[in-house]
């Protein structure tokens, strides 16, 4: 609802220049913004926004020359009532009526999405380094997304600075409305048929967004207004204009016929009109009028053969209805928000997957290549609404069981010292998506390029080549196997000393080394959890010995689990074998537990600077 005005948290974040180690002073500032919202009973509203930006350095001055105010054209109008520019000794210049613009937005025109979202364009005059760019804007939501019903929210981002920020929003007496905060109390006042509350807020200082950063919208200051009474109020209300959709048709019962013919387990069926819809129904965005949380028929869809998220959500549902089974949407975000607000609202909900309850599985089908029961990593631990089942979910959480890669490597030195390697790596969970997706189309003009790049992100250089499985197969586990041929990176003969070469394996363990954490995190992050082993055999020339070898070492600490050995085998090969397990109790850490890996990475690289001494 509440529409992205000057893209602030993305454009701010952007513009901060350092001052010291702990300080950071941005480019630009929100000065004064002040936002007046009347909502009225059946959930439309009017909200006036004044919005003064300073701009403090010339790196500011290209991106805020320009506001883009965003909205939906079938729910919303949006009305430029004033725009100007004032420069630094007070004078006004007023933006030309031929540069406020509404466009397209720019996916609108692309293959993968239909949209009614517009965007009003404003083009200020003479922008300078002290200068403001001034506007104010009357919104008008006239069809609400859910009719009766209102919500609203605002985050204010730590990467922002805010000089001075009111926000007013008045309500009839009428309506069931609940209102909460986070670090934004607001004050509240009441006449004879309408309550008013009013939120003031500033921040002077700002930090920078840290890497894997959590969503704002899970820790910033906020606060939120909605009349729905709780999420399952909520979850209903998007059901109950969905269910309509999942019809089991003729065309429907006649489709899901035919993709199990031959198929009697019940699991097996589910798996075949799960693997139909992903690779069947091309993924479209479409975000026309209530298609932004109304799907289209069942019918419509298969005729068409494309749909968004919760078309193909919709027809899945259809399919497996038709075979007698039970399934439920399950709203979601795909994002790295992992936790809901205190009031039922739309955000941060952006995704609609499929919730299985037989089997208590999960599936995706806009992921069209994860196999039947598999999430990606921005779809794992977290909380969905279960829309069908009217209940609150909750998507599994990685784990060193359900996530895996493990990796056998062979490589023979030649006397000259070249390298003549092979690897065979198997995947599992969500290391199996990302691998499907890293080598889908490898065989083109990109597979030499592939090469070059894996061998030059472990400072090695040679030839060799990827043999992947069909990634397209989704009933057959996903499988890597690599050829190489390595430069020499060592004298031979020796003596010499070497550390444990990668080639074309994907290498994980010895990735980490090479990615010095940060030194200090301020907010929540997204951590990850899993089990990697690389097992690798060395045979050296004949008439090389090996005089010493690295010692084994074994680190544990909360969370993690890191263990390298070193064993000879004959006169002449080295068996290494790392493994790394991680297990994680959420997969959102806290800014202390940087500590950990910190320490993790100290050990990984010990071992991985250890070397192979030889004569």
């Amino acid at each position: 609802m509440r529409k992205i005005l000057f893209a602030l948290i993305a454009i701010f974040a952007a513009n901060i220049s350092l001052v010291h180690a702990s300080e950071y002073e941005s480019l630009s500032s929100v000065e004064r913004q002040i936002v007046h919202v009347k909502i009225n009973a059946d959930g439309s509203s009017e909200e006036i926004e004044e919005l003064t930006i300073l701009i403090k350095s010339q790196q500011a001055v290209e991106s805020r020359s320009q506001a883009d105010i965003s909205f939906s054209s079938d729910h919303q109008t949006v009305e430029v009532l004033e725009a100007y520019t004032i420069l630094p000794d007070g004078q006004k210049i007023k933006v030309a009526d031929n540069a406020i613009r509404t466009v397209e937005d720019d996916l609108a025109s692309g293959a993968t999405m239909f949209s009614d979202l517009k965007h009003k364009i404003i083009i200020f005059p003479n922008v300078k380094v002290g200068a403001k760019v001034y506007y104010k804007v009357k919104t008008i939501e006239h069809t609400p997304t859910y009719p009766n019903h209102y919500y609203y929210s605002t985050h204010f981002s730590p990467h922002v600075q805010y000089d001075h920020v009111e926000y007013t929003l008045t309500y009839p007496k009428s309506m069931p409305m609940r209102v909460k905060d986070r670090g934004v109390p607001g004050v509240k006042t009441e006449t004879a048929d309408s309550i008013t509350y009013k939120f003031t807020f500033k921040q002077p200082n700002i930090k920078l967004s840290e890497p894997v950063q959590v969503s704002t919208t899970d820790f910033a200051p906020a606060f939120y207004f909605s009349t729905f009474k709780d999420y399952l109020e909520y979850g209903q209300a998007f059901e109950d204009r969905a269910k309509d959709t999942m019809k089991v048709t003729k065309q429907v019962k006649q489709l899901a016929e035919e993709i199990t013919q031959g198929i009697t387990d019940r699991k097996a069926q589910a798996r075949a009109l799960y693997n139909w819809v992903s690779m069947e129904i091309r993924y479209v965005a479409i975000y026309m009028g209530n298609g932004g949380v109304v799907p289209h028929k069942a019918d419509d869809i298969i005729r068409n053969r494309y749909g968004d998220c919760k078309d193909k959500n919709t027809l899945l549902i259809a399919l497996l209805k038709a075979k007698g089974i039970e399934a439920s949407s399950a709203v979601i975000n795909s994002g790295s928000a992992y936790s809901l607000p205190e009031l039922p609202i739309f955000r941060p909900f952006n995704h609609v997957i499929t919730y299985l309850p037989e089997w208590d599985l999960y599936v995706d089908t806009t992921q069209e290549l994860a196999p039947f029961g598999e999430l990606g990593d921005h779809l794992v631990d977290k909380t969905v609404l279960l829309t069908g089942l009217n209940k609150i979910g909750k998507t599994p959480k990685l784990s060193p069981d359900n996530n895996r890669i493990i990796t056998h490597s062979s490589i023979k030195i030649m006397p000259n010292g070249e390298m003549k390697g092979a690897s065979h790596t198997t995947y599992k969970g969500n290391r199996e998506i990302n691998a499907r997706y890293r080598f889908e189309g490898h065989v083109s003009t990109s597979a030499a390029k592939m090469v070059s790049d894996q061998l030059f992100k472990f400072r090695e250089t040679g030839t060799g080549k990827f043999k992947p499985t069909d990634v397209y197969n989704l009933n057959k586990p996903f499988e890597l196997f690599t050829e190489f041929n390595l430069d020499p990176n060592t004298n031979f003969p020796g003596p010499g000393a070497m550390t444990v070469p990668v080639g074309l394996a994907p290498g994980n363990i010895t990735a980490i080394s090479h990615n010095k954490p940060k030194e200090k995190f301020y907010f929540p992050f997204e951590c990850t959890a899993g089990y990697t082993e690389e097992t690798t055999v060395i045979e050296f020339p004949k008439n090389t010995k090996l005089t010493r070898v690295p010692k084994s070492t074994h680190h544990t600490q909360p969370g993690s689990e890191y263990i390298a050995t070193y064993k000879k085998v004959g006169n002449n090969k080295l068996e290494v074998k790392r493994s790394l397990k991680l297990e994680k109790k959420s997969m959102v850490c806290q800014p202390e537990e940087l500590k950990l890996w910190q320490t993790l990475y100290q050990a990984i690289k010990q071992d991985m600077r250890s070397q192979i001494f030889y004569q």
